[in-house]
């Protein structure tokens, strides 16, 4: 990350390079619609995963490293036990639920549409599973013209 701001990268936007939870060749773009990287953080967030919640909340989507091993079998449901909290692979985590019986984060994988719920698995706050409050990051992006 700090490569790409001390070098001015150009990013492309989610809008113009769209996730699609499918299989296939990554693209080379030539877009015009681009972004730069303003700023980033990284934080070790264990034992303050309200911390999380707030950057959800407030910054928006966070990239974070995961144990994914106890996921390759994942049909559906809430991880809430057996999950290491090493770390093997990254993810975006784009939300979460407090509503139901196990407050949960919402995980953007990039396995596949046929994986989980869609591409996404859900994963109980509050017990580090998965070390999924390892390693979050958020960035800052100038924002896109139009």
């Amino acid at each position: 990350m700090q490569w790409l701001r001390q070098n001015r990268i150009k990013l492309v936007t989610e809008s113009s390079y769209p996730f699609t939870a499918s299989t296939g060749k990554c693209r080379s773009t030539t877009s015009d619609v681009t972004t730069e990287l303003i700023d980033y953080t990284c934080e070790r967030l264990v034992g303050n995963e309200e911390r999380m919640l707030d950057l959800i909340a407030n910054v928006g989507p966070l990239a974070t490293a995961v144990d994914a091993t106890a996921w390759q079998d994942y049909l559906g449901g809430i991880i809430r036990y057996h999950c290491d909290t090493g770390r093997n692979h990254a993810v975006q985590v784009v939300g979460y639920d407090l509503r139901g019986e196990v407050p949960h984060y919402i995980v953007r994988n990039s396995w596949g549409a046929q994986f989980g719920h869609g591409g996404y698995l859900h994963v109980a706050i509050g017990k580090n599973l998965c070390g999924i409050a390892e390693e979050v990051s958020t960035v800052t992006i100038k924002k896109p013209p139009g």
